[in-house]
């Protein structure tokens, strides 16, 4: 819906007799609305530059589905909330199958793009990608510990797989019994190791005096 601005434009008019006349208009001001976003911070870019091709438009799919940053949410907004239709949605936007989707969707938690915050549910990284107030993505990453100084998304997901696959058969046993073991039917829908957690998950909003 177009927003609108009203405002008042106040003139000074002399006449013949050199009598000053101010004139008042009032006039209102119509444009469209700012289309949807996702900002791409340039300091961190090079972390992102080796993704596969394939992965590239697959990510900037899933982040058109990004909530604002926001203190009012107990993890800062910036949530991607994933469900099948909306993969497959994905998929058929991509010319990809839905296999390609859950892997790349597994591969961006290794790679530390996306965290596995719940059921279906993913944050993204504020250190790589923000929507909305610079004021309240900059408290989110106040809560992340994340460096992308030497590294890149492919190196990390490498690192996580090399880590599995040194992970002793009885620590895979005791993280299964924990709830912590991935499920290989599921790839997308169990947590993965990932760095930048929060060191707290909770924001005290202030009210402007």
């Amino acid at each position: 819906m177009p927003a609108k601005v009203a405002f008042s434009e106040t003139t000074t008019v002399i006449d013949q007799e050199g009598n000053r006349i101010m004139e008042t208009q009032n006039r209102t001001i119509r444009y469209d609305t700012e289309p949807n976003y996702v900002k791409i911070y340039l300091d961190t870019v090079l972390y992102i530059s080796d993704l596969p091709k394939g992965y590239n438009s697959i990510l900037m799919s899933f982040l058109t589905h990004m909530t604002y940053a926001s203190t009012n949410n107990n993890y800062g907004g910036q949530i991607i909330y994933t469900n099948k239709q909306l993969k497959e949605d994905i998929a058929n936007r991509n010319n990809v199958s839905l296999a390609r989707v859950n892997q790349s969707l597994s591969d961006f938690c290794k790679g530390k793009l996306f965290e596995r915050i719940g059921t279906a549910t993913y944050r993204v990284n504020p250190h790589l990608f923000g929507k909305g107030d610079w004021s309240d993505i900059a408290k989110i990453r106040m809560e992340i510990t994340f460096d992308a100084s030497g590294k890149s998304v492919m190196s990390e997901i490498e690192k996580h797989n090399q880590e599995k696959e040194k992970t002793p058969p009885e620590q895979e046993t005791e993280n299964s019994e924990n709830g912590q073991a991935l499920d290989p039917k599921s790839p997308t829908d169990q947590p993965g190791p990932i760095s930048f957690k929060s060191q707290r998950k909770s924001y005290t909003k202030r009210e402007a005096v």
